[in-house]
């Protein structure tokens, strides 16, 4: 009696396991919702960072930048019709943004799905959370071009997380910036390997167009060590307590200003000689 108790304790114990391992991968994959008429088809493997050059080469790299987890495809058909789904898993919401506005022009065809999306003939694309979603065809029916949106949003309310754009988004001034136009560069900003994590945006205000890079920094003692690496290659002093509001030439990049605050850190640059008040002015901006 105690052996057959057991041996029943122990077949009970390995079915939640087996349940909870079956459960927590499901977990990790992506649903792909039914659309209108189409089925779904799921003929290419789920893609990790191991292989993804195996399907759209070199332009991994890009994708690795970004924290690239996996990549899940879905083909919608309906007779001759395909639309094909991708979804890529960048690991955070930021690093989904940081791939989908590298790829992003502030001229396209903008809309409101996910967090944030644009069409092009024959594609839509959208970042929402830790997700970029690539929708296209090869289709010329009108009536396919057509199902692209609806399909988007259908896929859009179909993953978790949030719809909003990275917080550091919203941090920027709005004044003269061009819309659309933010680009999130998570390594090598301005060329230099020492800069990190940085929100580019351009910007034409009062008669000057330059550039603005603001730092997502994990803490103040992280944008300490980034500036001050900025100033010794600058060959000047460095600044451990306190703010920093400098300008200085750098060989790659001609003037910037650099300023510094708490865990606040921007660099401008292409603005005028003897323009740092209004850029010292233009930082209190950021996050207010």
């Amino acid at each position: 009696m105690k052996r057959s108790y057991l041996f029943l304790v122990r077949l009970f114990m390995l079915f939640l396991v087996v349940t909870f391992t079956a459960t927590t991968l499901s977990s990790q994959g992506v649903e792909f919702p039914e659309f209108r008429d189409y089925e779904i088809v799921r003929e290419y493997p789920d893609y990790v960072p191991d292989d993804l050059w195996d399907y759209i080469n070199g332009a991994a790299d890009a994708f690795f930048t970004y924290s690239f987890c996996e990549l899940f495809i879905a083909e919608y058909v309906a007779g001759e019709e395909r639309i094909r789904v991708e979804v890529y898993d960048q690991e955070r919401a930021l690093m989904a943004f940081g791939i989908y506005s590298f790829e992003r022009a502030p001229d396209y065809d903008f809309n409101s799905i996910g967090a944030q999306g644009y069409s092009a003939p024959g594609i839509v694309n959208f970042v929402k959370d830790r997700y970029y979603v690539k929708i296209s065809t090869n289709s010329s029916d009108q009536s396919v071009l057509d199902d692209l949106i609806p399909l988007a949003a259908a896929v859009s309310d179909a993953l978790p997380g949030e719809t909003g754009l990275p917080p550091i988004v919203g941090m920027l001034p709005s004044a003269g910036r061009v819309i659309n136009g933010e680009t999130y560069i998570n390594e090598s900003v301005m060329g230099h390997s020492f800069l990190r994590g940085a929100l580019e945006a351009v910007y034409e205000f009062e008669g000057r167009r330059f550039t603005l890079y603001l730092f997502n920094a994990d803490d103040e003692e992280h944008v300490v060590a980034m500036s001050n690496a900025y100033l010794r290659h600058a060959g000047l002093d460095e600044v451990v307590d306190g703010a920093v509001a400098t300008g200085f030439t750098d060989g790659f990049n001609g003037l910037v200003y650099l300023f510094r605050e708490g865990e606040k850190m921007a660099i401008f640059h292409r603005l005028p000689e003897d323009d740092i008040d209004f850029a010292q002015q233009f930082f209190t901006l950021i996050g207010s």
